[in-house]
């Protein structure tokens, strides 16, 4: 009689190979989540930059339009109230504000100026809130994370930076007596905090004098 040889071409895997394997994957799962929490991270700063630039260009579009087209002779008034940075909120404290009184009622005809018909645009601190005011009426910011920081602001520039070529030195240059500077300053609440973001412009008025 002859006896069939029992033959086992068929292998399993060892314990130290189950255990290489879990490890590749689990390292291989940190990887990939890294990559995707990271990208998430990423767009999601993306679209606050976004928003909080939407916003800024909103708001900058009201006081260019209005500024922009502003002969400097109907200005009656530059308004620069002091207020100091960090000041407790006291919703019964005095109104500062930041910006120009003029004259929207001229009578360009007469040249004279209608005291009544003053009105303000520029910045209000008021009830421990800041709010861009145009032609005397608050421009809504639309983001509900977003709100106007009070360090914005809206002055005229008295003087600019000018660098030597030849030496390398800074001097102050008086400016024209028609620019004026615009400071707009967000605070954005995400989840973690609030962060404060600065935008600076200048806007020019018709020099008629």
């Amino acid at each position: 009689m002859f006896r069939l040889k029992k033959t086992n071409n068929e292998y399993g895997l060892t314990l130290v190979e189950l255990l290489v394997v879990l490890v590749i994957s689990i390292i291989t799962s940190l990887f990939a989540t890294g990559i995707i929490v990271n990208a998430l991270n990423n767009n999601n700063k993306i679209v606050q930059d976004t928003q909080v630039r939407n916003e800024a260009d909103y708001l900058m579009s009201y006081l260019i339009k209005e500024i922009y087209t502003l002969p400097e002779s109907q200005i009656t008034e530059v308004i620069t109230d002091q207020l100091e940075n960090n000041v407790a909120c006291n919703p019964n404290q005095a109104i500062k504000r930041f910006g120009i009184l003029y004259d929207h009622d001229n009578d360009k005809n007469t040249n004279q100026s209608n005291k009544s018909g003053d009105v303000f645009t520029g910045f209000q601190f008021q009830k421990c809130e800041m709010k861009l005011i145009v032609q005397g009426q608050e421009v809504p910011i639309s983001n509900e994370n977003i709100t106007l920081n009070q360090d914005s602001s809206l002055m005229k520039k008295l003087e600019y930076e000018t660098t030597n070529n030849f030496t390398g030195s800074k001097n102050l240059v008086e400016a024209q007596n028609n620019v004026y500077k615009v400071k707009l300053v967000f605070n954005y609440k995400n989840r973690n905090n609030t962060k404060k973001i600065v935008f600076e412009n200048e806007i020019s008025t018709i020099k008629d004098y």
